[in-house]
């Protein structure tokens, strides 16, 4: 009979070692996912922070074509917004991308809708550019004689921001696609799936 109690308390207590040791295991893992939450979190702000500081500094100016009539002790700041529009129009427009397939896809308009800021600042001899970019392209797509049309967005580009693939919002710039959601086929959804490479192409020319 004692033999028989002792078994069951010894098999009760490696019971009992197996559940603390799967309990402790579990709080290991919310502690671990706690701490990749927390440094998540903690980048994002990094990252937000740095962001508004260079929206706050602009991007340094260099080179010697650039001359200011205006006293150095004082802040000047020159629009060059218009300009840099008429240029960028010039750059996206007739950006193509073709597909290994053969079909095309090609920006034939930047809409009015799209906005374009810039502008150079002068304090004390120091120059900073400063701009920020939303644009609103049309394409024109074309595969197996069929002809699709559609829309990217590309935006969130200025002085304080980069292109990368998948990077965080407050730093990187954003795409949104869009097309005739009435055509469909083979040939309409290869056009669907190569569209997203208008976004490189747009990114490197501005």
């Amino acid at each position: 009979s004692r033999a028989l109690q002792h078994a069951k308390a010894v098999a009760q207590s490696l019971a009992e070692q197996h559940r603390l040791k799967g309990e402790v295991e579990r709080l290991k893992k919310l502690k671990a996912s706690a701490e990749a939450e927390l440094e998540r979190k903690q980048q994002q702000k990094t990252n937000e922070k740095s962001a508004e500081v260079h929206r706050l500094q602009g991007k340094e100016v260099k080179g010697e074509g650039y001359s200011s009539q205006v006293s150095s002790e004082y802040l000047t700041e020159q629009d060059f917004s218009h300009w840099t529009m008429s240029r960028v129009k010039e750059a996206v427009i007739g950006v193509t991308h073709t597909a290994e397939n053969g079909a095309t896809i090609q920006i034939v308009e930047l809409q009015e809708q799209s906005k374009v800021t810039a502008s150079i600042t002068n304090k004390k001899g120091k120059r900073a550019l400063y701009y920020e970019m939303d644009l609103h392209c049309a394409w024109l797509g074309k595969s197996a004689g069929n002809e699709m049309k559609g829309l990217i967005r590309v935006y969130n580009i200025a002085h304080d921001t980069k292109f990368e693939l998948g990077g965080d919002e407050n730093t990187s710039y954003m795409y949104q696609l869009g097309w005739d959601q009435r055509l469909s086929g083979v040939w309409a959804d290869q056009l669907k799936t190569e569209a997203p490479e208008l976004f490189d192409l747009v990114a490197v020319k501005v």
